[in-house]
This record gives structure tokens, sequence and C-alpha cells, in this order.
């Protein structure tokens, strides 16, 4: 399965704009101020560049709201545009270690990944707003 390393998935969210700001900056005390998005990837018939037919691989992005105050509604709009970049990169970063994928597969890996943060985001948001 492949994975990310941490530092790997530090440099990504960075390159997207993700990373924290200032620890102070943080209005909301939610229990985390991450978000991660490891959606699987599978392609039945289809094979990875280390592994065989069916195997599952993931992709690894988090998505960092420390510098965001969530009780404003811009700063909501700025996670979730975050989560749709990084539902996208986690899974381009997933199908790359796959010689073939889909387009069904490659739609459901965004739509899961994205259904799944904004999930978190929506407790997030509710959480800071009280």
């Amino acid at each position: 399965m492949f994975r990310t390393h941490r530092s790997s998935a530090i440099a990504i969210a960075a390159a997207l704009g993700l990373a924290a700001a200032s620890p102070g900056a943080f209005a909301q005390k939610y229990p985390s101020n991450e978000i991660v998005i490891a959606p699987p990837v599978q392609n039945a018939g289809s094979y990875s560049r280390g592994g065989g037919a069916n195997e599952r691989v993931t992709g690894i992005v988090v998505v960092n709201a420390q510098d965001l105050d969530l009780r404003y509604e811009h700063d909501a709009d700025l996670l979730r545009q975050r989560i749709s970049d990084a539902a996208r990169m986690a899974c381009e970063q997933a199908e790359a270690q796959l010689t073939h994928t889909s387009m069904d597969a490659r739609a459901d890996c965004y739509n899961q990944a994205h259904r799944d943060a904004m999930s978190e985001a929506r407790d997030m948001i509710r959480y800071a707003r009280g």
C-alpha cells in the first residue's frame, strides 16, 4: 500500500497554502485542526507498479485549518476549497501508483474523499460556531 511520509504530506499541504499561519491565529478549539484525506483506490484488473492485481493504494494529504477562524463564512469557504483541492491531489497520488485506472475509479475516489472530508469540515464549523 502506498502512503506518503508525514513530511511529504506536510510539504504538499504547504504547497497548497494549507500550512498554519501561527498557533495564535486559530480561534476555534476543535479537538483537531487537521483533516486527513486518504482515499483508497482499488481497480479490479489493474496492476500497481509494485504489486499485483486488485491492490488497494492510498494517497494522503493533510488539510490544516489552524489559520482559519471557522466562525466566519469566508474562512469556512476557504476550508471547503482546500478540501476540494486536497481530495483531488490525494486521488492523483493514489492513481500514480497504478498502471491503469478507469474514469469511474477516478470519480469514485474524488467523490469519496470529498464527501468524507466535507463531513469532518461541517463538524469543525459547527463546533466553532457553537
